[in-house]
């Protein structure tokens, strides 16, 4: 390959240094050496590997990431994971002479992978999640691998190689754990790798079963929030982790990496596009922050509304949900009265982004107890508590000559329904039948 406006016998290849005296020889060296490598399909997707996630991580990191939690996690995997190829890539760190340091990463990396994936649907699923001193409990047995790596590299513990590895041309690196138990720290990895991902797994599942529940308790809608994709995430994870670390520290890995690495590659884009594309559900959504709402007028101003009492947290044994709530009666009743009242009052529910926090800023309380009287006194969940006055809403606009010619879908985004399939779920939920009959009636 020639470059543009170079003589013909230049090539970009062989003279690039020419032209950048200053590059150190040993990158002079190092290119000399690679270039016929990376020209192979497994180097080269294997570079991909090293590029891509760091570019999903300044995505992440600048898109919403100084505020978005899952967003950071997500970043911080994305390094991490160019780390770990980066340590692997032996076609860089051989030439580079510092393929012995950076094997002493290979192992710690690869068993610290696993917590970053339960931490990232953590953070999504979590309206508590923080960064704090806890979550370093996950990283324990990659800090602890890391700890024997450097001493088995101090110590100089490397392992006698047979005259046929030696004449393959095998290296030898330190291993510390082989010295002290006579078992590789491969096969601890492994063991730790599996483990982890039989834990984390069963973790994860029970997080987003858990968020599918607490989603119609909080929020009106479910779009962009239901977390769906991570269902397909957690199945690859399954299918790629299940002989990921067979397939990569066994002889099987000499003949099948090229395939590992386009699998790797397709999951690192799926992860980081869904990741990019996710909003973080909780970062505002379940704050009582007092904001008011354009178009949402009360016929009551809300600072006239009773203020609801809120007790002091105790203990009460009238629903296993709300077991930290110490609401009276009288309390619930009262609370009832004037969620009603601006719910009647008041076209709130036309926000397709209602949560039961804004009601609960109007009503200047908890969201937790409002979804405590929704649930006891009304035995609903806040989605279909909102979503019958968007039905109603839209029952009177569809009756109303007025719209005659608003088309469905115009008329459910009007009442606060954010897709045409919402609409008629909950329209059918409420009446029995899909709205295009009420029409026809």
């Amino acid at each position: 390959m020639k470059m543009r406006g170079m003589p013909p016998e230049i090539s970009v290849r062989s003279n690039i240094l020419i032209y950048f005296p200053s590059v150190p020889n040993f990158i002079s060296k190092f290119t000399c050496k690679i270039t016929p490598i990376v020209e192979s399909l497994g180097s080269y997707l294997h570079f991909v590997l090293i590029i891509q996630p760091i570019l999903f991580a300044v995505q992440l990191f600048t898109y919403r990431g100084m505020f978005s939690k899952p967003h950071r996690v997500l970043g911080s995997y994305m390094v991490l994971i160019t780390f770990y190829f980066f340590v692997n890539a032996a076609f860089i760190t051989e030439p580079l002479g510092i393929d012995h340091i950076c094997h002493v990463f290979i192992i710690p990396l690869f068993i610290a992978l696993n917590p970053f994936y339960y931490l990232y649907v953590k953070s999504l699923t979590s309206e508590g999640f923080k960064f704090n001193w806890r979550l370093w409990f996950h990283f324990l047995p990659a800090i602890a691998m890391l700890l024997f790596s450097v001493i088995g590299i101090i110590g100089n513990y490397l392992p006698e190689l047979s005259p046929e590895a030696v004449a393959a041309g095998a290296k030898s690196y330190a291993d510390f754990l082989y010295f002290a138990t006579h078992i590789s720290a491969v096969y601890f990895a492994i063991a730790i790798y599996y483990i982890q991902f039989v834990a984390y797994t069963i973790l994860m599942v029970v997080m987003l079963v858990q968020h599918k529940r607490k989603l119609a308790h909080y929020f009106s809608y479910t779009e962009n929030i239901s977390l769906n994709w991570l269902w397909v995430f957690i199945a690859i994870y399954m299918l790629f982790s299940s002989f990921d670390a067979i397939v990569y520290f066994t002889s099987v890995f000499k003949t099948s990496k090229e395939i590992y690495f386009f699998i790797m590659i397709l999951f690192i884009n799926f992860l980081g596009y869904f990741g990019i594309k996710q909003t973080d559900i909780y970062l505002v959504k379940l704050r009582n922050a007092s904001t008011d709402f354009a178009g949402n007028v009360l016929d009551q101003p809300v600072n006239e509304i009773e203020e609801t009492v809120v007790p002091e947290i105790g203990s009460s044994t009238i629903d296993e949900k709300y077991l930290g709530s110490s609401l009276a009666e009288e309390q619930k009743d009262q609370l009832l009265e004037q969620l009603l009242k601006l719910m009647d009052n008041s076209t709130i529910y036309n926000d397709s982004n209602l949560t039961i926090s804004d009601v609960a800023s109007k009503l200047k309380t908890n969201y937790k107890y409002i979804s405590q009287v929704i649930n006891e006194k009304l035995n609903k969940n806040f989605y279909n508590f909102v979503n019958e006055y968007r039905v109603e809403a839209a029952m009177k606009m569809m009756k109303n000559h007025e719209f005659d010619n608003f088309s469905l879908e115009g008329i459910a985004g009007m009442v606060g329904f954010r897709s045409r399939s919402a609409f008629n779920n909950a329209f059918k939920k409420v009446t029995g039948f899909p709205p295009s009959h009420f029409l026809k009636s």
